[in-house]
C-alpha cells in the first residue's frame, strides 16, 4: 500500500469480520501496531464483510457446553455411529481447545439476545403460510414417526424480563430433587484418571461422570448447582456457566482453552462501549467502535431466509446406576428408596425429542430457529450493520463512515453441474460466495463501477423493525 501510494479494499467472510475488527483496533492503537488514529482512513478504501458474524453465534455456546449443534443432531442414521467413535465428550473437549469458538460466543449480552424479538415475533424471510402449514423449519416434509414433546408452550417465548438462550425440559420437581435432598459427589475426569495406572478400564469409563444419590455430600461447581436449580438461562447465565465448566466442573484437569483472552459483555454491568479500550474486546463490535475513517465505506453483504439455530432445549444427561454396578461408591449405605444416577460428561445434552406439532414455533429436535443464513442468525448478521453503525447514539461509528447493508434472499435451486450447492441464488452462509447477485455487487465495489447500484441498502428481512423494537425497550440495545 505504501509503495503504490493507494488504498486497499478489505474483504472478509464469516468470522473474518471479527478478525478485521480486531485488526482495525490493533493497527490504530499504541498498544498494538501504533499506526495512529488515521491509519485506517489513509489505507483502507472499503471494508466488505460477507456473512459477518458480528454478534457471534449461539451454536458456539452449545459446542462448548455439550459438544453439540444442529449439524450433529440432524445427522439421523449417522448420529449413533458418530456418537460411538467421536462422542459429545470428545467433541466438547476438542472444541473447548479452539480459541476461535470462544471468540464466536454471543456478543452484546442480554440487552440484545435477551429481547427475543428476532425469534418470537419475527418470521423467516420469504416464508409463506403454506410453508408453515406443510413443512418443518428446514423445508422438508414431516416424518410420520417424528417424535414430539409434551411441552405445549415455547419456553423461549414466554413473557419474561430476559428470554432464555437455553431452556431445560426436565421437570421442576426433578431439578429440585437433584439440588435439594439429593446431593452429588464429584469424580475426576477420565483424563485425570489416566494418570493412575492401577485404575481399571471400567473405572476409566465412569471417571467422566458425577454420582448422584441420597447419601453423598455435594462437591459440585456452584455455577452448576445454580444451573440445575433453574429451568431457563439467559445469554449471561449460559456464558458464565460455560466458562466455569471449562475448568471447574472436574478436579485435577487443566483449562481446555484460554477463555481469558476474550472479554464478554456479560461480565460487566457497564454499557457495551465502556470496555472499548481493552484489547480483549477489540474483536467485539458491540464494545469497540469502528476506527476513525470518515472516508472508508463499509458494506455488509449476507443471506437471509434460511432457518438458523437461535436457542435450545436441553435435558440432564443422566443414567440410572444399577445396584450391582460396582463402580458406584457407597452402595452399601446409600438410600435404597431413591434411585441413584450418573450425571454424565457433559452433564447436559440437547433434548432432540422436542419437536412440537405447531410449525409456527420453529422448533425441531430441541433447537429453536430464527431467520438467518443457516449458520448465523439475522440478529448477528444485521443489527450492527443496519442499526448500530448507522445510529449516532450507539457510539460505534464515531467518524460517520458510510455503511451499506445488502441482503440476498435464500432461493435454493438444483444445478446439474454443481449438485452439492444450493444454486446461484443461495443465501446460505457458505454458498453465498457463489451467489450471482452478491458477486456482481462485490465486483462493483472492487472496481468502483456502477457504485450507485451498491451504495444503498437492500433489505428484505425484519432486521430494521427488530432493531427498533430492541432499542425502544428500556435496558436494551446499544447506546454510548
Amino acid at each position: 500500500i505504501s509503495y503504490l501510494q493507494t488504498t486497499s479494499t478489505s474483504t472478509r467472510h464469516s468470522m473474518g469480520a471479527l478478525v478485521v475488527h480486531y485488526f482495525f483496533a490493533w493497527a490504530t492503537s499504541a498498544q498494538g501496531g501504533g499506526g495512529g488514529r488515521n491509519w485506517v482512513d489513509r489505507h483502507i478504501h472499503a471494508y466488505i464483510n460477507i456473512a459477518g458474524t458480528h454478534l457471534g453465534v449461539p451454536k458456539a455456546v452449545t459446542a462448548l457446553l455439550s459438544g453439540e449443534m444442529s449439524d450433529t443432531v440432524l445427522m439421523n442414521p449417522l448420529a449413533t455411529a458418530v456418537e460411538q467413535f467421536f462422542g459429545r465428550q470428545a467433541r466438547r473437549e476438542l472444541w473447548n481447545s479452539w480459541g476461535s469458538i470462544w471468540s464466536m460466543m454471543p456478543k452484546g449480552g442480554d440487552s440484545l439476545w435477551g429481547a427475543g424479538v428476532d425469534m418470537c415475533n419475527a418470521t423467516i424471510s420469504g416464508a409463506t403460510e403454506a410453508d408453515a402449514q406443510n413443512k418443518n423449519v428446514h423445508g422438508k416434509e414431516e416424518r410420520a414417526d417424528s417424535k414430539t414433546s409434551e411441552i405445549q408452550q415455547d419456553l423461549h417465548c414466554l413473557s419474561k424480563k430476559s428470554l432464555p438462550l437455553l431452556a431445560i425440559t426436565d421437570s421442576k420437581e426433578t431439578l429440585d430433587e437433584i439440588v435439594g435432598p439429593i446431593h452429588s459427589t464429584l469424580m475426576t475426569r477420565r483424563r485425570a484418571a489416566l494418570h493412575h495406572h492401577d485404575v481399571s478400564h471400567h473405572h476409566h469409563e465412569n471417571a467422566s461422570s458425577v454420582l448422584i444419590d441420597g447419601t453423598n455430600q455435594t462437591a459440585m461447581s456452584p455455577k452448576l448447582k445454580h444451573f440445575l436449580a433453574h429451568q431457563d438461562f439467559s445469554v449471561k447465565a449460559v456464558i458464565d456457566l460455560v466458562k466455569d465448566l471449562s475448568h471447574n466442573l472436574f478436579e485435577g484437569v487443566e483449562e481446555l482453552a484460554n477463555k481469558d483472552m476474550y472479554e464478554f459483555y456479560s461480565e460487566s454491568e457497564k454499557r457495551p462501549t465502556a470496555n472499548r479500550h481493552s484489547e480483549k474486546a477489540w474483536h467485539d463490535p458491540t464494545q469497540t467502535p469502528l476506527p476513525h475513517a470518515p472516508n472508508m465505506k463499509v458494506y455488509c453483504l449476507y443471506g437471509v431466509g434460511k432457518p438458523t439455530e437461535r436457542a435450545y432445549y436441553y435435558k440432564l444427561n443422566r443414567a440410572e446406576v444399577k445396584p450391582s454396578d460396582a463402580s458406584a461408591p457407597n452402595q452399601s449405605t446409600r438410600n435404597e428408596t431413591k434411585p441413584t444416577y450418573l450425571l454424565n460428561n457433559p452433564p447436559f445434552v440437547l433434548d432432540s425429542d422436542v419437536t412440537p406439532t405447531d410449525p409456527n414455533q420453529q422448533i425441531e429436535h430441541g433447537i429453536k430457529y430464527s431467520d438467518g443464513d443457516g449458520s448465523v442468525p439475522l440478529l448477528s448478521l444485521g443489527y450492527i450493520c443496519a442499526d448500530a453503525w448507522t445510529r449516532k447514539s450507539s457510539g460505534l461509528n464515531p467518524s460517520k463512515a458510510s455503511v451499506y447493508t445488502r441482503e440476498y434472499q435464500h432461493t435454493p435451486e438444483f444445478t446439474v453441474d454443481d449438485p452439492m450447492r444450493s444454486g446461484p441464488k443461495s443465501g446460505d452462509h457458505v454458498d453465498i460466495l457463489g451467489n450471482n447477485d452478491m458477486n456482481q455487487d462485490l465486483l462493483r465495489i472492487l472496481t468502483d463501477f456502477e457504485l450507485e447500484e451498491v451504495n444503498k441498502n437492500q433489505i428484505s428481512s425484519d432486521i430494521l423493525q427488530i432493531a427498533k423494537t430492541i432499542n425502544a425497550e428500556k435496558g436494551r440495545g446499544i447506546f454510548s
